[in-house]
């Protein structure tokens, strides 16, 4: 994009347009006028059973199924207000993993590499 000396591209691969966006403002702007025209997901035998009837909300193709989701994701997982009220439990977390990380490089102190598992992190806390 940078060789083109340009933000937005359209490339033909076989039948089908990719529309490439290296501006954020023209990406916002894009995906809010012409959302629906460009939300096309191709539907093949494993979607169904990959996305678990269109539960998900990455294959779930547009229509009223895709706006019960993304006002679910939005308002219940992507608030600032649910983000707040988790940043505490998200602290005290990362606290935890620190000082398991510390608790196992100081008992690996002779060691020269400590080569630490944070999988077992949730599980030894």
């Amino acid at each position: 994009m940078k060789e083109m000396d340009t933000k937005i591209s359209c490339i033909r691969l076989g039948n089908v347009h990719v529309i490439s966006v290296t501006c954020p403002i023209i990406a916002c702007e894009f995906l809010r006028k012409h959302y629906a025209t460009f939300s096309f997901i191709p539907i093949s035998i494993t979607t169904p059973l990959i996305s678990l009837g269109y539960l998900t909300t990455i294959l779930v193709t547009y229509g009223e199924q895709w706006k019960k989701m993304r006002r679910i994701v939005g308002h219940d997982l992507l608030s600032t207000t649910i983000h707040q009220r988790l940043k505490g439990k998200k602290v005290k977390e990362a606290d935890n993993l620190v000082s398991y990380i510390y608790n196992q490089c100081k008992t690996n102190v002779n060691d020269n590499v400590a080569l630490i598992n944070v999988r077992d992190c949730s599980t030894t806390l």
